[in-house]
């Protein structure tokens, strides 16, 4: 049975860039260190990391007028995109040593590396530059290789979330442009994996065990589900709420994400692999990454957080 943990018991520490007028942490990894995007009063978006200890850093790639940091590795390789001063829109790598890759795929209009593995292959979304914009899917090897892909039949493809074997999830619009949840294993296979009963559906993340996590509609409302390899699906709700929305997993199987309670309030949670609940923060706090040590960031309000 889901229990749930009262907020005061599991509280925040708040962040911001200097100089910002918000801030918002997208990825952990194991050493606690963030990354994640500032904005500026000019209404620029820069990248930057943070480090255990609370120092902030940026972390645009050279000649960038604008750049966004989306998730980083157990290593501390950091993967986003960026806007360079030709108004060119490029994906980059930034290694823990502080070197630079940018990559695009040929022919797009934007190039998007949304999340990385610990051997630096990258998941990651384009834009083409066909009337109406398609959005479309990629990897690129940790040898710098692009493969394309999409899932059949839709135009718009989501990657969200890459494991250590190269297991790709993410979301599918159909041609009712209705989301769908989508695996996409490294020999290029891709399949729906809505659960049963959904009427749509998205996967946010998966593990290395291989455990995806996500969130899928139905006649009542919005629900979190859990998948194992071996098929088998575990459908969840946070205590009180009309919708669960989890947001990442780590390799121990806890989760975190928000849910709306019946007076559309907005509330974090973190989710045990036994499947108890804690509620954290104040109203208005949204996770986006867990690291193996269960520490938390995302956003509250115009502020990052972490959550320890």
């Amino acid at each position: 049975m889901a229990v749930a943990i009262p907020s005061a018991l599991a509280q925040v520490t708040l962040f911001d860039f200097p100089g910002s007028v918000a801030t918002s942490g997208t990825g952990i990894n194991s050493a606690g260190t963030i990354t994640g995007v500032y904005n500026t009063p000019d209404e620029n978006q820069h990248a930057f990391l943070r480090t255990a200890s609370g120092a902030l850093t940026n972390i645009d790639p050279p000649g960038t007028i604008y750049a966004v940091s989306y998730a980083i590795n157990s290593t501390g390789d950091v993967t986003g995109e960026y806007e360079a001063t030709n108004h060119q829109f490029f994906g980059f790598l930034r290694t823990a040593s502080g070197a630079y890759s940018r990559f695009f795929v040929p022919g797009s209009f934007a190039t998007a590396g949304w999340s990385i593995s610990p051997t630096r292959a990258i998941a990651g979304r384009w834009l083409d530059n066909s009337a109406p914009q398609h959005v479309l899917g990629f990897l690129r090897a940790p040898n710098g290789s692009l493969t394309t892909f999409n899932f059949p039949g839709s135009d718009y493809t989501y990657p969200s979330s890459i494991n250590p074997s190269d297991t790709i999830v993410g979301e599918y619009l159909d041609s009712n442009l209705k989301a769908h949840a989508f695996q996409r294993t490294l020999d290029g296979a891709i399949t729906n994996i809505d659960p049963p009963g959904s009427t749509t559906a998205v996967a946010a993340a998966i593990n290395q065990s291989g455990v995806i996590v996500g969130e899928y509609d139905d006649a009542v409302g919005t629900h979190g589900f859990l998948l194992k390899p071996d098929g088998t699906y575990t459908l969840f709700d946070a205590p009180g709420s009309v919708n669960t929305n989890p947001s990442s997993i780590n390799d121990a199987g806890a989760i975190t994400g928000y849910y709306v309670d019946a007076a559309n309030n907005y509330h974090a949670f973190a989710r045990s692999p036994a499947g108890t609940f804690v509620t954290f923060g104040p109203v208005a706090t949204f996770p986006s990454s867990i690291n193996n040590s269960g520490a938390i960031t995302g956003s509250e309000g115009t502020h990052g957080f972490v959550r320890p």
